[in-house]
């Protein structure tokens, strides 16, 4: 597929994508989410990549959905909301993505925090700024955020940042947990590359595992489904090519070897 609206390229084990819609602040538009699904599915398929770096290009991250580029799909008959399937696509996608890092190169509005809240780990460029602007859009959180920015900064937080729609800048998003490293803009994608780097290093089939393990626990109020899903999963990596491996270099004291 030729993309028009992201850029990609590979260092190493680690894909970067980047929205590439500067002239619109990189809001989400019809045909870049259709090509970040497609960049996305694509890199999880390829073995040689192990972690995935989303970015902005320009001074915005993401300026969150691009209103005079979007078409509503027709209400399903069976009733259900008309933008349930494409949101949960996306959740679903993320969940069971190799590691995602989101490097926030700037502004990140209404459904651009949305798609940082998805990733994995977050940091930022010093010049990024955050805006829950939904409200003031006579709108409300969507894609799991009335969830997961709660669970990211906590409920105080996570209701000052939406129900104000107040605009913070990224030492405040630092401080509340929004982001968990705040850089030098010049320094920020090689920063990002780095961390992605250090977590491509290990077994993807354990990097999914725990992502996966992580998204199905986290609200699970069950503490024996929470162990019986940690024990299974387990079972199943003892058995694996990966766990054999790091277990021989362990013994023979040397790097272990992992083939994806």
């Amino acid at each position: 597929m030729t993309y028009h609206t992201i850029l990609t390229e590979q260092r190493g084990r680690v894909a970067i994508v980047t929205l590439n819609r500067p002239e619109r602040l990189n809001a989400l538009s019809m045909q870049l989410v259709h090509e970040l699904y497609d960049a996305f599915e694509r890199y999880n398929r390829d073995s040689s990549v192990g972690v995935i770096v989303l970015t902005g290009q320009g001074r915005a991250f993401c300026a969150g959905l691009d209103v005079q580029d979007w078409e509503n799909p027709e209400p399903p008959p069976n009733g259900e909301p008309m933008n349930y399937r494409s949101q949960l696509r996306w959740l679903e996608m993320m969940r069971e993505s190799k590691p995602v890092v989101v490097a926030v190169n700037g502004l990140a509005v209404g459904g651009g925090i949305t798609l940082i809240l998805s990733c994995d780990v977050r940091i930022a460029s010093e010049r990024a700024q955050f805006e829950e602007r939904h409200v003031r859009m006579g709108l409300m959180p969507d894609m799991g955020s009335s969830r997961l920015l709660v669970q990211t900064v906590g409920l105080a937080h996570a209701l000052r940042l939406q129900l104000t729609a107040r605009r913070i800048d990224a030492r405040e998003a630092e401080r509340i947990g929004l982001v968990t490293d705040v850089v030098p803009h010049e320094e920020l994608l090689e920063a990002a590359v780095a961390i992605a780097t250090e977590i491509a290093a290990h077994p993807v089939s354990s990097l999914i595992a725990t992502k996966q393990l992580v998204w199905d626990n986290m609200c699970e109020a069950d503490g024996h489904k929470v162990l019986w899903r940690e024990t299974e999963v387990e079972e199943r990596l003892m058995k694996g090519p990966d766990f054999a491996e790091a277990t021989r270099a362990f013994i023979e004291k040397r790097p272990p070897r992992f083939n994806g």
